[in-house]
């Protein structure tokens, strides 16, 4: 806020200085030009007195009585001091064409010479004490110059007017005069109207103008001096301020974007805890399945276990019947050998599915624990979102770099459990699939001890059909009972007896060593489902998060595509537009080197009036000059700004060409100050003002600002 003020007082400064400077310089210059003029040069040169200081240099008068100055002094104004007037006697010959005063330089006060205080009694006595001397308003350092001013003005008076002069005309002495501010002189007997020479006219006020410029030049030197330092300052906080605004902008957008990514990872983190939740829940539904499977083979298993304590005992209830079925009939044996070997097979089968349901208990141990540890990982991963969103509410600008990296070392640390929550899924969706199998399997295993305990079931209704068969058999021969049994090899049914007895006995032992049923496995089922949905809430969260991302991507492609293609569209048609005004004519566009707007190049085509070139390489150098200035201003008109720097733009340019390019400039200045550098002289007078360098003196540069109209009119007035 502070620059503009400092560059608007800059700007005054130096126009007031520029303007100090010309009128200046015009004093100076007309001064030179009217003593180039004089009729006395020639002479004065050939005798070497040219460069002599005149007596008006020395003396200074005061405002408004220049006119009455010059008319007393008159020609003594030009005069030149001579160390002696011996030898003047010879310049009688060639005499100088026009008055020439000279006057020793060693002059002293004679004592016959009235003292002012003298002067002012004899003057107060004489009656005019209420005028002021003449020698009043002239003064002079030099001792010399001031007493002559003695001499020669001694008894001048000035008035206000000729009517007061009138007045005192009475009272005027021999010797005395009365002079009016235009220069009217009166003596006792005598009015003379004053009619300005011109080789004196004015120079005692040009003389004190000129030095009232000099000494306003010098304190506008300071002024502007003190005023570029402060434009300098001020464009010094400017830029402070602005590097200020640039960092904070830069944080700013850093944080937002910090901001951004991680919401986005918090969403995808969540999602993916939801996605791993979802897949504990299906999880821990098929090892609910799995338990309820094993919870009917299990009650399938004591059910076996009372068919085979059922059928032992209605074979000990039968015992003598098959004795006597054994030994009436070979075939009842071979039936009975076929169901004890079924049976065998069946205790076989069953002891390997006990083994199954053994590893399936350990298999759903070890996913319990590997499910204690998914959450476990998905604590530390709430624990890093907690800690992401109170790091968020704490965020501000002074410390973004350091939040903003705090948050990307987060970022990778939630990555990272991400991907061990990932790796924990996948593990827990192999161990389902391994369960699965198991089931699988198991329910295979089952199957043919399901139908071995059917075959044995018919085999024991056959073996109590045939039973009934023996037993109707023996009554209706009237075998002895008693007798047959006496006869039946007691020894090996006995050994028959007590094998099945053993047998029986190690299957309940078997039984016995699959020890107890885990009863808290539903709980631990129902906490990896919870695990299992949690995980995959955080999946799906990711997936919406990367989702977000891709979207909000696609956005930015889509808007800067739009911006670029608005761009392009606009600089092509002031192109278009500017090309035919500097050149005269001729056509001039810009395309596309590709499909795809952000990736593609930009090809200048150029056609000059009268050409036809397929490239704009084939263009003269004037031409391609001519074509840049055309595309930069075409790309300048899209956002105007309030000033333009053209470097020496016109250099390559003829002067047809820079006459229609100065044309452009001055109806584009209308909205836009521009300062050009040039050493085109149709340029330079397209300029309001002139700044140059100049070197007046050979090693001493300087630097000069002219206003151009105000000169004009200066030099008109002059």
């Amino acid at each position: 806020a502070a620059r503009a003020p400092a560059q608007e007082a800059l700007r005054l400064a130096q126009l007031r200085h520029a303007e100090l400077e010309a009128k200046l310089q015009a004093l100076i210059q007309l001064e030179a030009r009217l003593s180039d003029q004089s009729k006395m040069r020639p002479w004065l040169q050939a005798k070497g007195w040219l460069e002599s200081q005149r007596f008006w240099q020395g003396v200074r008068v005061e405002a408004g009585w220049d006119a009455a100055i010059e008319a007393a002094l008159r020609e003594r104004l030009e005069a030149i001091a001579v160390s002696s007037l011996d030898g003047f006697e010879a310049l009688s010959a060639e005499a100088p064409p026009n008055k020439q005063v000279f006057f020793r330089e060693a002059l002293r006060a004679r004592q016959d010479e009235v003292t002012s205080s003298k002067r002012a009694q004899l003057e107060a006595q004489s009656g005019f004490a209420g005028l002021r001397r003449m020698r009043d308003v002239v003064q002079s350092a030099d001792e010399q110059r001031s007493i002559l001013l003695d001499r020669w003005l001694d008894g001048a008076f000035l008035t206000e007017n000729l009517a007061q002069a009138l007045k005192f005309q009475a009272q005027l002495a021999t010797g005395q005069r009365l002079f009016t501010p235009q220069g009217h002189c009166l003596e006792r007997d005598s009015l003379a109207f004053h009619a300005a020479d011109q080789a004196h006219e004015g120079r005692l006020a040009r003389k004190r103008e000129t030095e009232d410029l000099q000494k306003d030049l010098r304190a506008q030197h300071l002024v502007l001096e003190q005023a570029k330092q402060d434009a300098a300052a001020a464009e010094r906080v400017a830029q402070d301020l602005s590097q200020q605004l640039a960092h904070s902008r830069q944080a700013h957008l850093q944080a937002t974007r910090a901001l951004s990514q991680i919401r986005i990872e918090t969403d995808r983190m969540n999602q993916a805890q939801r996605q791993s939740e979802a897949e504990a829940a299906r999880l821990g539904k098929d090892i609910q399945d799995i338990e309820q499977e094993v919870h009917r083979q299990k009650q399938i298993d004591v059910q076996a276990s009372d068919q085979i304590d059922k059928l032992e005992q209605d074979w000990r209830g039968h015992e003598e019947g098959l004795r006597l079925a054994q030994a009436s009939s070979n075939e009842a044996q071979q039936l009975l050998a076929k169901w004890r070997e079924g049976f065998r097979e069946a205790e076989r089968q069953l002891d390997a599915y006990r083994y199954e349901l053994k590893s399936v208990t350990e298999r759903l141990g070890s996913a319990k624990q590997r499910r204690d540890s998914l959450k476990e990982s998905i604590g530390m991963l709430v624990s890093q979102q907690d800690a992401l969103r109170e790091r968020l509410a704490s965020l501000r600008d002074d410390q973004a770099r350091e939040q903003l990296q705090q948050a990307l070392s987060m970022r990778v640390e939630a990555e990272a459990a991400l991907t061990s929550s990932r790796k924990h899924h996948e593990v827990m969706n192999q161990q389902v699939r391994a369960l699965e199998e198991q089931r699988m399997s198991t329910e295979r295993a089952i199957q043919p001890l399901r139908d071995a305990l059917s075959s044995s079931a018919l085999d024991e209704q056959a073996a109590k059909t045939m039973v009934e068969q023996f037993e109707q058999m023996l009554e209706d021969a009237q075998v002895d009972e008693a007798a047959l049994r006496q006869r039946a090899s007691e020894e090996q049914v006995l050994m028959k007896a007590s094998a099945l007895q053993a047998e029986l006995q190690r299957l309940t032992q078997a039984i016995e060593a699959m020890g107890p049923v885990n009863l808290a496995a539903l709980e631990e089922l129902s906490h990896a489902q919870e695990r299992q949905g949690f995980l995959r809430a955080q999946c799906a969260d990711l997936n919406e998060a990367m989702q977000t991302l891709e979207d909000a991507i696609q956005k930015i492609d889509r808007e800067t595509r739009d911006l670029l293609k608005q761009t392009y569209d606009q600089v092509n048609q002031n192109f278009g537009s500017f090309f035919p005004k500097l050149f005269g004519g001729g056509d001039a566009k810009l395309l596309l080197t590709g499909e795809e707007i952000l990736d593609a190049g930009i090809q200048v085509m150029a056609h000059p009036p009268g050409k036809r070139n397929s490239s704009i390489h084939l263009l003269s150098g004037g031409e391609k000059a001519l074509t840049a200035i055309a595309l930069v201003f075409s790309i300048f008109q899209l956002n105007p700004a309030p000033f333009c720097l053209l470097d020496e733009v016109d250099a390559p340019l003829d002067d047809a060409n820079t006459e229609r390019y100065c044309d452009m400039v001055r109806s584009m200045s209308d909205n836009t100050q521009f300062l050009f550098i040039t050493h085109n002289k149709v340029a330079m007078e397209l300029a309001q003002q002139l700044v140059g360098v100049t070197m007046r003196e050979c090693g001493v540069s300087r630097l000069v600002a002219v206003d151009l109209e105000a000169a004009a009119e200066f030099a008109q007035a002059a």
